[in-house]
């Protein structure tokens, strides 16, 4: 079925009857509310729960305790209750148990944890409330927004018509895009005499030179050429290193693209059977069987593997895959590592591969309301605040405050040409850097907020960037411009696709059995590599493509195919 935009429609769509503008509250509807776009939005102290999402890398966890929590709260005279903090490297598993007891909030702040599908499953069985009247008569801004980016309000809007989620657009994130990376150590490759890696064989020589030639100086056989982990972003290697092969994407939660899927046009491919994706484990198979990719790699989390790259006594890793240098070292601080780690370009494969996984923006489903909410009304309007188009509102958000944290550039600057992290110009410039995952921000609610309208960046990255390290994102925008976004294919999965009727539950037990982090093509390609099974061996091989054709591997690529179609 075709997703289509309601937003013009959305008076049409009104299913409950609320109070209206005046401030005037039917019996039994809740508090008076003022009219919508106005603060405060009640005049008499409200709250209502929330269960809420937060990364360690920015925050405590205790948005009670910020500046923006009173700042909001004075400003709309409603505060939120919330009941739990989730941190990110958990995320998943529990807003998932949450869904699955029953046990609600009135609004669910998962930051993205949840898929399209899951947002569409669980309003259409009534747990998340749909949003379509509430746009209407209770959120001006939000309404505004999506009438305004159609793309974003065709991403939101589900197969039977309905919006059941605020969004959280950051930033436009582009480097986000071409998150399938691979850091390797420089001081080690210069320290070598060895040329940049351009080729996965120019790679392997310089994983091998690192585990031979003892570039840390300790005179012991003791560097782990190359590592990844099993959590966290994208620090499995098996994204970088196959693409050299065949297009590649590993399975992940926040969107689905379609693991193990390459789209040639309108025509959907499973590449986890074919003689590209044997060639790419042939390949692992050589560095890991030459101690050049380190069996840790596979049962490792973050936390070790990072603990590992930050080895006080000496430096020990050579490279390792993930979204960006800080996830696998500690950005700004530390031993100091996160500066030697610069990107690789994707890797030329043996018939000329060359390409980037690519993402589509990054559009987070942020809040939902839940069939526990007492006034929904009442939590919409709130929400509403945090969809303002004004980028200082969006500064605000985050905790960020005009003359402490920031300020607008004057004249002179404007004429300068500086730009945001998306490339864009900017207007705005930061006066406090704080080093990612190293200083949190102890003012404002990163991640947590309920929405976010922020498609593009306002704060200028500075040209003097260039020679600071801790500035993760001047780098990061360039590398990835430099190094990524030259190689993207047009092979990427249309995103968000939804999934209706009795191929949504066999497409989840088809991805759970197949493509999932635990499922058949993780487990023997894993095998493959460390040997457990013999890549070269036909026997072996033929027997694993039997056993994803006994799953269901074709019916899980009609699926993508069919549904593909039916979405264009």
């Amino acid at each position: 079925m075709k997703r289509f935009v309601l937003v013009p429609a959305l008076a049409a769509l009104a299913v409950f009857a609320f109070a209206g503008g005046d401030g005037e509250g039917a019996a039994g509807e809740g508090p008076a509310l003022n009219p919508p776009g106005t603060y405060p939005v009640v005049n008499e102290p409200y709250s209502f729960t929330a269960v809420a999402y937060y990364s360690s890398s920015t925050s405590t966890g205790n948005p009670d305790d910020v500046w923006f929590a009173d700042y909001i709260a004075d400003l709309t005279g409603i505060r939120v209750d919330f009941l739990e903090m989730i941190e990110a490297n958990n995320a998943q598993e529990r807003f998932n148990l949450i869904l699955a007891s029953g046990d609600l909030p009135e609004l669910l702040i998962p930051h993205g944890t949840l898929t399209a599908q899951q947002v569409f499953t669980h309003g259409r069985n009534g747990t998340f409330l749909a949003l379509n009247d509430l746009i209407d008569a209770r959120m001006p801004e939000y309404k505004q927004r999506l009438e305004e980016e159609p793309e974003v309000a065709d991403r939101l809007t589900m197969p039977d018509g309905n919006i059941y989620s605020t969004v959280d657009l950051e930033a436009n994130c582009f480097h986000c895009q071409y998150s399938v990376k691979m850091w390797l150590y420089k001081p080690w490759v210069d320290k070598l005499g060895l040329d940049w890696p351009e080729t996965t064989e120019d790679f392997y020589n310089v994983l091998k030179a690192f585990k031979e030639q003892d570039p840390n100086g300790n005179g012991k056989a003791d560097e782990v050429p190359l590592i990844g982990a099993t959590t966290s972003w994208r620090t499995d290697p098996f994204g970088f290193l196959m693409n050299s092969f065949v297009y590649t994407v590993m399975p992940q939660h926040l969107s689905n693209y379609g693991s193990f899927l390459e789209r040639d046009g309108d025509e959907v491919r499973f590449v986890a059977d074919t003689p590209e994706w044997r060639e790419g484990l042939k390949y692992m198979h050589r560095l890991a069987s030459e101690g050049l990719l380190a069996e840790e790699t596979f049962v490792w989390r973050r936390e070790e593997t990072r603990q590992l790259v930050e080895n006080p006594d000496a430096e020990m890793v050579g490279a390792y895959p993930s979204g960006w240098f800080g996830v696998l070292t500690i950005n700004g601080a530390g031993t100091g590592r996160f500066a030697g780690f610069k990107a690789v370009a994707p890797l030329t494969g043996p018939d000329g591969t060359k390409q980037a996984s690519f993402f589509p923006f990054s559009m987070r489903y942020q809040a939902e309301i839940t069939n526990q909410a007492r006034h929904p009304q009442v939590i919409a309007q709130y929400l509403d605040y945090f969809h303002q188009s004004d980028p200082e509102v969006q500064q605000i958000v985050g905790g960020r405050r005009e003359g402490i944290e920031w300020r607008y550039l004057t004249p002179e600057e404007l004429q300068m040409g500086l730009v945001g992290r998306d490339g864009t110009p900017a207007t705005m410039k930061n006066l406090k850097a704080l080093p990612f995952g190293t200083e949190l921000h102890e003012t404002g609610w990163p991640r947590t907020a309920p929405g976010r309208w922020s498609r593009y960046a306002y704060s200028a990255l500075d040209p003097e960037w260039a020679d600071d390290p801790s500035k993760q994102e001047y780098h990061l925008m360039v590398w990835t411009r430099d190094l990524m976004q030259p190689y993207r294919v047009e092979k990427h999965m249309t995103p968000d696709l939804v999934f209706e009727g009795a191929v949504e539950d066999e497409l989840v037990d088809l991805q759970e059995l197949i493509t999932s982090a635990t499922g058949l093509v993780m487990q023997r390609s894993t095998q493959f590599v460390l040997g457990e099974l013999d890549i070269h061996s036909d026997a072996d091989w033929n027997n694993y493509v039997a056993e994803l054709e006994r799953a269901g591997a074709k019916r899980y690529e009609e699926i993508w195919q069919e549904t593909l179609l039916a979405n264009m």
